[in-house]
């Protein structure tokens, strides 16, 4: 292998970990908003429930 084609390749891997590492955090964004969304839906059927019962 030569000096070049190490080159190479250590750039690919680093862009693999960088790629990875985005993935990971869209991941964690995805998770959250899926929380935030059913969090929110909750709360709106909390809502309904509580003008409901007022009237």
């Amino acid at each position: 292998m030569t000096y070049f084609e190490l080159e190479i390749l250590t750039h690919v891997v680093k862009m693999l970990k960088t790629i990875e590492t985005k993935i990971m955090h869209t991941q964690t964004h995805i998770k959250l908003t899926v929380q935030l969304e059913h969090f929110l839906h909750t709360l709106q059927i909390l809502h309904h429930l509580a003008n409901r019962d007022d009237q």
